[in-house]
């Protein structure tokens, strides 16, 4: 997931807010490392200001 894509769609759609989610195929619910980094990258971003 590229977080500048999933912002720049989110901004296009003129969204206020977003949710973010995802599946893992193999049914396991426990959020990996890469995981729990990623969501954390993504929320840094989303707070930034300009």
């Amino acid at each position: 997931m590229d977080p500048k894509i999933v912002f720049a769609t989110a901004l296009r759609a003129n969204a206020s807010s977003m949710i973010a989610a995802h599946n893992h195929p193999s049914g396991n619910l426990s959020p990996s490392k890469q995981d729990k980094q990623l969501t954390k990258r993504v929320v840094e971003i989303g707070m930034e200001e300009p």
